[in-house]
């Protein structure tokens, strides 16, 4: 395990935060993985005329808690509530002992004055010595030795296709739509609904049984009142990236002009238990499903799901 670094005397080593409209990936440059990788999210508990805030991965239920996002597009879309997220990913690092500098991410497509609200921020509020704000595709460009790229960046809340040329963004010409994870998550939220498959998740589940997969689950809730609105809708959103993880699969060509064949190929099949105990069995779906990314004309249409 590397140990921790303690000083930047050679400018070698620096704090690196990512932010994502989903998540927040921070740790140390030099390292192949981040230190810590938690959701971009925020949650708000009013009780005697106070607020108290809970960052990061709230997937402990508390009463009355109202889970807010800090982002949205690669934007800040609330400034009071990212300086809670911040406060809380910087804290990770910044002790009497570490003066490191930090490099931060930003959208292609950020503003000027968001920039320059975050190193007022980090300089006055935390002191830090130095900071460097680089475009999240820009560092994507040069991971890959590439100055000049063409670089498709597809996250939680959007696609973008960013151009750049010698490390520079052409701004003008960077494009974007909204399809991304959240995308896919519906997709398989809708696929779900057809099958009525429940989508309970884990802290609803209040027993369960063991049943045999494609068995009809046999399981008891939680009263839903033990639990806010938001805070489910961010569980569910969470167990709905872990189906995509697991059984959702790009296809290559081949697989979707050869549809028969796909779907009788054991190879191409995944089984996920979703946390009511049901063991659904996915085929030629897994292709549907992420396809639905790329054409998703044709994917509505083929599964008659309602226009979006």
């Amino acid at each position: 395990m590397t140990s921790r670094p303690v000083s930047h005397n050679d400018g070698s080593t620096s704090v690196v935060i990512d932010f994502g409209s989903h998540s927040i990936k921070a740790g140390y440059s030099g390292e192949e993985l981040p230190k810590h990788v938690f959701a971009n999210r925020v949650g708000e508990v009013a009780r005697d005329g106070k607020t108290k805030r809970y960052c990061g991965n709230l997937d402990v239920p508390i009463p009355d808690i109202s889970v807010l996002s800090t982002m949205e597009k690669g934007l800040v879309k609330d400034w009071d509530l990212f300086e809670s997220i911040l406060d809380f990913t910087v804290k990770k690092f910044v002790t009497k002992d570490n003066d490191l500098p930090f490099v931060l991410t930003e959208a292609a497509w950020a503003p000027t004055e968001d920039r320059k609200k975050l190193a007022e921020l980090l300089f006055e509020k935390h002191q830090i010595p130095a900071t460097y704000v680089a475009k999240s595709q820009v560092c994507a460009a040069f991971a890959h030795g590439k100055s000049t790229a063409l670089v498709v960046d597809s996250g939680a809340t959007h696609t973008s296709v960013v151009p750049i040329i010698d490390g520079i963004v052409l701004k003008k010409s960077i494009k974007q739509n909204n399809m991304g994870a959240h995308h896919v998550q519906m997709c398989v939220e809708r696929f779900a609904e057809k099958k009525a498959i429940d989508l309970a998740v884990w802290k609803e589940i209040a027993s369960k049984e063991k049943v045999e997969p494609g068995s009809k689950p046999k399981f008891t809730k939680h009263s839903r009142t033990a639990f806010s609105k938001s805070w489910l809708c961010d569980q569910k959103e969470k167990l709905l990236d872990d189906c995509v993880r697991n059984f959702v699969k790009i296809a290559s060509s081949a697989d979707l002009k050869d549809e028969e064949n796909t779907k009788a190929d054991n190879r191409n099949k995944k089984s996920f238990e979703f946390p009511s105990g049901y063991t659904h069995t996915f085929g030629f779906e897994r292709f549907q499903i992420a396809e639905s990314l790329f054409t998703p004309e044709g994917f509505r249409l083929k599964l008659a799901y309602p226009a979006y």
